[in-house]
């Protein structure tokens, strides 16, 4: 059993770097188009790559009867969203600003938008605790829910800072 638990994560990280070594051989034309539409492939690939990995070590680690160490994969969700927040408030302050109200209000805007998101994510949601208790209640489906919309989570995150 443990063994078919193990090879659901290697199939599922084998099939990703298969995905994102193939997407490296798709040719892209930045003339096409004005490069518009020639990245759509090599972003589905990408895209893909991500949710079969993410899908399939959130699964195993969860249905798997090896235990789950439910608050340490909450506290490395922790991490990685603190390292989020970090990336976009320096994504912020990084490109040049030109001191127009519109610029600065929008600046200020995201940064309220990060600072409410990190307050609300670590103030009132804790996550390890939250994935540990969804564990005990043998509730796996929400606690495979919670793992893989994190990946969502960050990813907008990333965008409220990159997106200036």
């Amino acid at each position: 059993e443990a063994k078919r638990q193990i090879n659901i994560h290697f199939i599922s990280i084998l099939l990703s770097i298969i995905l994102f070594a193939f997407s490296a051989l798709i040719p892209f034309d930045y003339n096409k188009n004005g490069g518009s539409l020639s990245h759509i492939p090599t972003l589905t690939l990408w895209f893909l790559a991500i949710g079969i990995e993410q899908f399939g070590n959130s699964y195993g680690a969860i249905y798997m009867k090896l235990p789950f160490a439910a608050m340490y994969a909450g506290t490395r969700m922790q991490n990685w969203l603190m390292l989020c927040f970090g990336e976009s408030v320096i994504a912020l302050l990084i490109e040049p600003i030109f001191y127009d109200a519109s610029q600065l209000g929008s600046i200020l805007a995201s940064f309220f938008m990060i600072l409410c998101l990190c307050i609300t994510y670590f103030d009132i949601v804790d996550a390890d605790q939250f994935l540990h208790l969804l564990v005990l209640r043998k509730e796996k489906l929400k606690a495979i829910l919670f793992m893989l919309f994190q990946f969502l989570f960050s990813f907008s995150v990333f965008l409220v800072g990159v997106s200036l």
